[in-house]
């Protein structure tokens, strides 16, 4: 009789195990991971340089808002809420990808007009220093993603803002999920990129 009895609870409590497996779902899915990258069509544009005393432009970094500072992807519901693609992520720090994103689509734009980019730590002479200061880079699947972005030109020192201007570029999403997301953030990027480089190219013209 005891030995039934055990067999019962035995049998109860491997019932309990399958039950909670089955509750619990399956494992959870693999994170997919995410970049931005610097425009194709860029390229051949760099091929073109002249001369042999070029301008140069040191950036040193760019910031993010701490809501940003995270791997998974920020996603905005509207104003005021924002949800975040746990199984979505950015594949490095979202400020280092925008960084090397812009240093390398302007070295692209610019290196017709004799003018180089470089990422700058302090100790190389440079011509003018650029600031870039993200405000907002966030979106909806199927809808639109935001960039806001600051930037500012300044001298060698650092001391004399030349220029200063504010980016508010939206892009649409005509596709749901994260990828299609991401590739319309890299549009924005872009047309950030375009805005900064036109804009140094107005300062080195002068």
């Amino acid at each position: 009789m005891r030995h039934l009895v055990k067999i019962r609870i035995l049998a109860l409590i491997f019932s309990g195990v399958l039950l909670a497996g089955c509750i619990g779902g399956n494992p959870s899915a693999p994170p997919r991971f995410y970049m931005l990258s610097p425009m194709v069509e860029y390229k051949a544009l760099a091929d073109t340089a002249t001369g042999d005393n070029p301008v140069v432009i040191g950036i040193a970094s760019v910031q993010v808002p701490e809501y940003l500072n995270r791997p998974q992807i920020v996603k905005r519901l509207d104003e005021t809420e924002l949800t975040l693609g746990e199984f979505d992520r950015w594949a490095e720090p979202l400020a280092d990808n925008i960084f090397q994103v812009i240093v390398e689509n302007l070295s692209n734009l610019l290196n017709a007009d004799n003018i180089r980019i470089f990422s700058w730590r302090g100790s190389s002479p440079v011509d003018y220093k650029l600031e870039i200061q993200v405000m907002r880079m966030d979106g909806n699947p199927g809808d639109a993603v935001s960039l806001v972005a600051r930037w500012a030109i300044l001298d060698e020192r650092g001391n004399e803002i030349i220029m200063m201007k504010r980016a508010r570029i939206s892009e649409a999403v005509d596709k749901t999920g994260y990828k299609a997301m991401v590739t319309a953030h890299n549009r924005a990027i872009k047309k950030l990129s375009e805005d900064i480089a036109a804009g140094i190219r107005s300062i080195v013209n002068r």
